[in-house]
């Protein structure tokens, strides 16, 4: 078996559990701090650092397999554990007594997770290999905390977890009204796993897909405070929360006071997760002719579950009696031609129309509507 000398190679080592973040490994034993058995590790915040090294060496007789056992302090309550390793050096590599719940490697080296629970303090323990000759290993130790108390925008963060059904919270404050661009995923390599995701307002967890980029809206107001919860199969989730403001065209929320509609104007509107404001508008159609209503609802998320149940509904009422409804899923854009009249006409009668755009089952986010 290969040996692995006082001098390590430099190791570049991307570590994909983040959004487009690059995390490298290097240095040399001589540099790591030496433990022995029994001894004391630290395990820095993985969202707070950004370049890496093997940070403790560990001298190994010759003709020795035993087991080494070092007690990791951890930044905050339970999370997740990386070990990096030499993998070549050490095997049956625990935390707590449990094997890796992922790992990822590069050429010679393995970067392991582990759930871990509640506490402030962990377990870890490696069985050097056995070799004929004394030599020195290195290995690091991170960890990435359950929850994010302020997240920044648009900043991704590692977040761990006590096990896979045990969810991990971010939490961000919105500074003016708007909404969120959520975008959430667990494990450390491609195909990374679907997280599932909940926060206020939401009727039940929705699920993030690759198909959609993992991502999903929430509609926010000035100065609220959400705890965005995250669950995926993984001792790593991977979140980035991107705030976007949004100054509405138009609240109006009541037929009397319904905002006017101008002809080729886009109109911006906002739902916010747990607000059952519905918004009015009215167009003043001045002649018989062609009526069309664009509502763009790509900035929409589901609000739980990803069903589709959860959308918009768009409802036009007639000048003089009578009303018609459609449904538009969270995600997607709608063309829709507006008639009143005589059976098979095209066009829309002279009069004044209302439109009525509210969420259902739990939809928020962003929405532009459209009079063409």
């Amino acid at each position: 078996m290969k040996k692995v000398t006082k001098k390590i190679l430099s190791l570049m080592l991307c570590l994909t559990v983040a959004l487009s973040m690059c995390i490298t490994f290097t240095g040399t034993a001589n540099a790591a701090t030496s433990v022995s058995n029994g001894g004391t590790v630290s395990a820095a915040d993985i969202n707070n650092v950004s370049s890496f090294e093997p940070g403790y060496s560990l001298y190994v007789p010759a003709k020795t397999s035993k087991a080494y056992k070092f007690t990791i302090k951890l930044p905050s309550n339970g999370g997740t554990v990386f070990v990096l390793s030499a993998d070549a050096a050490v095997y049956g590599v625990k935390v707590n007594g449990n094997y890796a719940s992922d790992y990822l490697t590069k050429g010679d080296f393995k970067l392991r997770s582990y759930y871990v629970g509640s506490g402030t303090t962990a377990t870890l323990e490696m069985t050097p290999s056995y070799e004929k000759t004394a030599y020195t290993t290195s290995f690091g130790v991170w960890c990435a905390p359950p929850n994010k108390t302020t997240a920044g925008n648009g900043a991704t963060y590692i977040l761990g977890s006590a096990g896979s059904s045990v969810p991990s919270t971010v939490t961000f404050r919105a500074p003016s009204d708007g909404y969120l661009d959520v975008v959430a995923y667990g494990g450390m390599t491609t195909p990374y796993s679907t997280a599932q995701v909940f926060a206020p307002g939401f009727t039940a967890w929705e699920y993030l897909y690759s198909s959609e980029g993992y991502a999903t809206r929430i509609g926010v107001t000035a100065g609220g405070t959400y705890n965005i919860s995250v669950k995926s199969s993984n001792a790593v989730r991977n979140v980035k929360v991107t705030f976007h403001s949004i100054k509405e065209t138009s609240s109006k929320t009541s037929k009397k006071k319904a905002a006017k509609l101008k002809k080729k104007k886009i109109n911006h509107g906002l739902v916010s997760t747990n607000n059952k404001k519905v918004h009015w508008y009215k167009i003043k159609q001045k002649k018989n002719s062609k009526m069309t209503l664009v509502v763009n609802a790509s900035a929409i998320g589901t609000g739980g579950s990803g069903s589709y149940s959860n959308n918009l509904k768009i409802t036009v009422y007639f000048p003089k009696k009578g009303k018609q409804y459609t449904t538009l899923p969270a995600g997607k854009i709608g063309t829709y031609t507006v008639t009143s009249g005589r059976i098979g006409t095209k066009k829309a009668r002279k009069g004044t129309y209302y439109v009525k755009i509210e969420s259902q089952g739990g939809a928020s986010g962003y929405y532009t509507l459209q009079w063409k």
